[in-house]
């Protein structure tokens, strides 16, 4: 990771002498291919190429973010019984398959980061893996401070990729454990590391977060992320009095229209289905869940992501995101059941119950 661009060039080389060759990163969790280093090493210049000389340390760090949540979602079979701990942490090689866990994304932004002579340091709480970004001039009331900051890139990857506020963009340390405390109180801890953390003061208000993202043009004129359009166009839908069923269709028509990859993103698509598409009062369920399922002929079990409802006058539906037609497709509950399967430790978790069978426990399942 700590190669020159000209030594990164060779390495490029031996690479397409030696495709299968193993590429180790500071990790050292997994390896990738050649193939797999060539790919992500063509996607960083180009992403890197895009930066510009005038820009501040914010802005840069901000477009890399962006292109990374673009890029790369969270690793949808984390916590099943196929999920590859290794391959979700191997530098290069989350790259080129879109995928990895919240350690290996810090690695990659790290990587980057440093070779436009940013320093970001890697740091862990007990159960997540984020940044501390060094030596950064943040713009307050008070004028210009210089100094520590935080960013989480697997936390903002649904802002990222869907055009939301990022909340886990330059953060204090108070500020980022404060997003720790569920509403019930409960602290996760995600981000506790009071030895390392504790002196990391530098916090980047909200006006200025909206600054820089509009002047990159990732925020509209007004500061008013694109996620907006999403929320007004679907509440236009709303307005036409529709059926359940055809509100519920149309609504993930929009979704596909607008977030056409959105069927890969399992990690970071039902918080918009969940909190945008269908939280309107309009819409009432007697359960709704949204998680994931693998289909029964897919040998590497690759996660699926469905949606399953119980409409008050409609009754009981069932969606799934198909990957190749780019939509949500509606099946009958015999044909989905027939099609696919919950994860082994999906259904430990629910006491062996599929979660639209009667005496499942799970009223709202969001997959994260």
């Amino acid at each position: 990771m700590k190669k020159t661009k000209e030594e990164r060039k060779a390495i490029c080389k031996l690479c397409e002498i030696c495709p299968d060759i193993e590429i180790v990163d500071d990790l050292i969790f997994g390896d990738s291919t050649g193939k797999e280093y060539i790919e992500g090493e063509i996607w960083i210049e180009d992403v890197l190429k895009g930066i510009k000389k005038e820009w501040t340390d914010l802005q840069k760090i901000a477009y890399i973010d962006n292109a990374i949540g673009k890029k790369i979602c969270y690793a949808p079979d984390f916590g099943t019984e196929v999920f590859n701990h290794r391959d979700a942490r191997a530098l290069w090689k989350i790259i080129s398959s879109g995928y990895g866990v919240c350690n290996g994304i810090a690695q990659i932004e790290s990587y980057m980061l440093s070779q436009i002579g940013i320093k970001a340091i890697e740091v862990d709480s007990r159960t997540h893996g984020f940044l501390i970004l060094k030596d950064i001039d943040i713009p307050t009331d008070r004028g210009i401070i210089r100094g520590d900051t935080i960013l989480d890139p697997t936390w903002d990857f649904m802002a990222q990729r869907y055009g939301a506020y990022p909340d886990y963009f330059c953060k204090s340390y108070e500020e980022i454990r404060k997003k720790d405390i569920l509403p019930s109180g409960e602290d996760i801890e995600a981000h506790k590391n009071d030895e390392e953390l504790k002196d990391v003061k530098l916090n980047l208000d909200e006006k200025y977060v909206r600054q820089v993202y509009t002047s990159l043009g990732l925020a509209h004129e007004d500061g008013q992320f694109p996620i907006k359009s999403l929320k007004e166009e679907s509440e236009k839908i709303y307005d036409l009095e529709l059926t359940e069923s055809e509100t519920i269709k149309r609504q993930f028509m929009l979704f596909a229209k607008i977030y056409p990859d959105f069927a890969v993103s399992i990690n970071e698509s039902p918080s918009i289905i969940q909190y945008i598409l269908l939280n309107n009062d309009k819409l009432n369920f007697n359960r709704c869940v949204i998680k994931r399922v693998y289909q029964k002929d897919d040998k590497e079990k690759r996660p699926v992501l469905y949606v399953y409802m119980d409409l008050p006058r409609d009754g009981r539906k069932f969606y799934y995101a198909d990957k190749t037609k780019r939509e949500m497709v509606n099946l009958t509950e015999k044909e989905f059941e027939e099609r696919f399967a919950c994860y082994e430790m999906d259904l430990e978790n629910d006491k062996g119950i599929e979660p639209w069978k009667e005496g499942s426990e799970v009223e709202n399942g969001v997959n994260r």
